[in-house]
């Protein structure tokens, strides 16, 4: 039970993380950016495999061209919102 609250505490965390600043700042290019940063984060860390460690979030930025080109399309939803 513990490691399940912990895991679904996690998940609550990184929600709020990725869409936090649009509650708070509202929609506009910079936040939409951040939130789709964040979603592309999330499948990139997937697809490195089942176990999410330091190594793993590390690789990830290194993805630079693809978290990039998801913060875009955030960007540009944003600039027309």
């Amino acid at each position: 039970m513990g490691k399940e609250l912990r895991d679904q505490g996690l998940h609550i965390a990184a929600g709020m993380i990725a869409v936090g600043p649009i509650a708070i700042f509202g929609p506009n290019p910079l936040t939409l950016a951040w939130t789709t940063f964040c979603v592309g984060g999330s499948r990139e860390i997937g697809r490195a495999g089942p176990t999410v460690d330091f190594a793993s979030f590390k690789r990830l930025l290194t993805q630079k061209l693809d978290l990039s080109f998801w913060a875009l399309s955030g960007f540009i939803v944003g600039w027309f919102v």
